[in-house]
């Protein structure tokens, strides 16, 4: 079981969390000049690229007609890149690929996507996110996370340090945790929600993927 309680909720985050969130506000509008990234690379959603494959299986197989992308960032997938399907054809973005797939875009640090989602979606993604969140308030956002699904959710965790770090100098990666306690935080949350089905991988290092995964029959 996890080792902690939920003692914030997203309606009361800890103050660490605020912190955090207004550090990624600023860092959305101004860029990442640590690391010498302009704005519109900053966050911009390249991460979900890679997993892309796994989750179209998954809305396929659970016949998904809805998806909400929770810590989104700039979502350039979803508009700016070029995917090429299964029948060799080009399609421009995640909105047309995945279509007629409605799509809900979240992340509380950019502000063309910080309105919290009204409903549930069939499945709910999150890619590159949870590392970077203080680990007091994981239990809340898995809670949220989980909320929003109505068949399934997909996480991507890495345990590792990131290669950048934030303009306060520390690591991009503020929760690194094992994936025994990931695993823990996200079976907790998923018994929550009646169970609810869980896909993903954790990453233990760059190169050690191990996939995740329960599906109730």
């Amino acid at each position: 079981m996890p080792d902690m309680m939920p003692e914030f909720t997203r309606q009361s985050p800890s103050p660490r969390y605020v912190e955090m969130l207004d550090l990624y506000k600023r860092m959305h509008r101004h860029g990442d000049t640590r690391n010498n990234l302009p704005a519109e690379k900053t966050f911009d959603g390249h991460s979900l690229g890679p997993h892309v494959p796994a989750i179209t299986r998954l809305l396929a197989s659970y016949g998904a007609r809805s998806l909400t992308d929770y810590g989104c960032g700039k979502a350039i997938g979803y508009t700016d890149a070029v995917i090429v399907g299964h029948d060799g054809k080009q399609h421009k973005g995640l909105l047309q690929y995945w279509s007629p797939i409605a799509i809900t875009l979240y992340d509380p640090g950019n502000p063309q996507h910080d309105a919290y989602p009204e409903k549930q979606t069939d499945a709910v993604i999150s890619t590159d996110v949870l590392e970077h969140i203080p680990a007091e308030d994981i239990p809340w956002v898995l809670d949220s996370m989980f909320s929003l699904a109505r068949r399934f959710v997909y996480l991507s965790i890495a345990c590792y340090a990131a290669a950048k770090s934030l303009p306060s100098g520390e690591n991009a990666h503020i929760t690194q945790k094992s994936p025994g306690w990931w695993l823990d935080q996200i079976e907790a949350a998923a018994i929550k929600h009646g169970r609810m089905d869980y896909h993903g991988a954790i990453f233990a290092t760059r190169t050690h993927r191990i996939d995740i995964g329960c599906r109730n029959a």
